[in-house]
């Protein structure tokens, strides 16, 4: 399984969209779109297959937790 990883444009750093795939289903459906929580700025990025950056393995140092603020935080 390869990861998908996106760049964040305010701060121009990659995270991951929190996407396991094959590798080659983006490239099936280049019309392909989302959106993902970004860690870096807090904000929520629209993305295109196009945008998105697919690696072998995600070293655990650029792990980042992206999950959402809780209510309150």
């Amino acid at each position: 399984m390869t990861a998908v990883l996106l760049m964040c444009p305010k701060t121009g750093r990659e995270f991951s969209a929190g996407i396991l795939t094959d590798g080659l289903a983006l490239g099936r459906t280049p019309d392909a779109h989302g959106v993902a929580f970004c860690p870096y700025c807090r904000r929520v990025h629209q993305w295109r297959a196009g945008d998105a950056l697919i690696v072998e393995a995600l070293p655990a140092a650029q792990w980042v937790d992206n999950a959402r603020p809780s209510v309150g935080d």
